[in-house]
């Protein structure tokens, strides 16, 4: 990744890369899970389009990449998830994703998982970004739990704040400022795709 590069995300140039090599494929199967809470309303919720459609587009060009992004709760339904892109599909041309409702973190895990389990890929992942703290900690806790015994990888970004630290210590991060969200995401995704590890 080259990060003077990362501002070419911002006009939908995905050539954030240092350099092009060929190597064997990574396997890996990697789900985006966005927190479309009310409290994201306005500027949160735009950069975060913007975000999850770079971030999307640039593992769409690795091989071995299945990626897809999920938006929770979905606008026509309280505690529910709407699927942005699935695992295989191709990409819009843009994400118009829009805030509203609560924090279900638990239920839209629960989802994730459910649609993750019958992928081919070995390696499957999960980046949780949320500005705040679940609508239930102890369920969304125990997805966790479930999620990590199943071998799944949960990352989490958290936006201004820190609830996802206390879920996930070990595997999270904050971007405190907007326009750290980008590179957060990218940094985050490179260290655990190339490294398999914590950040």
């Amino acid at each position: 990744l080259h990060t003077s590069s990362l501002y070419r995300l911002q006009v939908g140039n995905a050539r954030v890369f240092q350099k092009e090599s060929e190597q064997q494929g990574i396997n890996t199967a990697v789900h985006i899970l966005l927190d479309a809470s009310g409290s994201m309303a306005g500027a949160p919720i735009n950069l975060a389009n913007r975000a999850c459609f770079a971030v999307a587009t640039a593992l769409s060009r690795i091989r071995g990449v299945n990626q897809a992004v999920t938006a929770f709760p979905a606008v026509s339904e309280i505690n529910s998830v709407f699927p942005v892109v699935r695992h295989g599909q191709q990409l819009p041309d843009m994400f118009d994703i829009r805030a509203s409702g609560g924090t279900p973190l638990a239920g839209a895990l629960w989802w994730v998982l459910q649609t993750m389990l019958p992928l081919k890929e070995q390696r499957k992942m999960i980046l949780a970004i949320t500005d705040g703290m679940p609508d239930n900690s102890l369920a969304a806790n125990n997805a966790i739990g479930v999620a990590q015994k199943l071998g799944f990888e949960i990352y989490g970004l958290g936006i201004r704040d820190e609830h996802i630290t206390h879920l996930l210590p070990h595997t999270s991060k904050v971007a405190n400022d907007l326009p750290d969200l980008v590179p957060a995401m990218f940094a985050m995704l490179q260290a655990a795709l190339l490294k398999g590890g914590a950040v």
